[in-house]
């Protein structure tokens, strides 16, 4: 029986070419360059999401900054795990940890 061995390698964003010459897959990421929360509210989000963050946070949403850690991780996971359904199709079994 074969082994097979995985290796993720994460390059910066503006890198798109390979550093290593092993067979390779791209895949998708979403990124957006943040220096601090209070330039990113006022700078780079527009108005009408800003004000639909408001009306939000008055209807009970919470919006803050919170650490990205296992915990923060556990938590998305969590939500997303809370239905068997994705894009259509029924998962067979739940992911486990991380």
């Amino acid at each position: 029986m074969q082994k097979l061995i995985f290796f993720t390698f994460l390059s910066e964003i503006h890198d798109r070419s390979p550093k290593y010459n092993f067979y390779h897959e791209h895949d998708s990421i979403a990124v957006i360059p943040l220096t601090t929360y209070e330039n990113w509210w006022k700078n780079q989000i527009s108005d009408k999401t800003r004000n639909m963050a408001r009306k939000a946070a008055k209807k009970g949403v919470e919006i803050k900054v919170v650490n990205f850690d296992d915990d923060f991780v556990r938590g998305i996971m969590a939500i997303n795990n809370e239905s068997p359904v994705r894009q259509g199709k029924t998962l067979l079994a739940l992911p486990g940890g991380f």
